[in-house]
């Protein structure tokens, strides 16, 4: 029994893993995407709520993972969309704080592309 509740807190890990890596790359998309500054709940989220997410998912990842047998494929999984999801993270990050920065530095010249 206990192999099977692993198995199923690995699978929650996934799952919550997947849903911010996803949440990531929808960010990482629409600031590609839009023309203008962040807006502050963009950046709240880009910032904010994304990196902790990422954090807690980490936490978590390492608190169950940890103590799994080295055999267990489920563990490996969560390890790898937990690497994923952290260079998700980080490069919407820094194409958020890059447009922030590219926009504010255009404006101030007067050629606001």
């Amino acid at each position: 029994m206990q192999a099977a509740e692993r198995a199923g807190s690995a699978l929650a890990l996934i799952v919550f893993g997947g849903l911010v890596t996803a949440a990531s790359a929808g960010v990482l998309a629409f600031a590609l995407r839009t023309r203008r500054r962040p807006s502050a709940s963009l950046s709240t989220i880009s910032f904010g709520a994304l990196p902790i997410a990422a954090t807690a998912q980490s936490v978590l990842c390492w608190w169950e993972v940890g103590p799994m047998p080295g055999d267990e494929a489920a563990g490996g999984w969560a390890l790898a969309l937990g690497g994923l999801m952290r260079v998700a993270v980080a490069a919407q990050c820094v194409i958020v704080a890059r447009q922030g920065t590219l926009r504010q530095r255009t404006a101030r010249q007067g050629t606001l592309r």
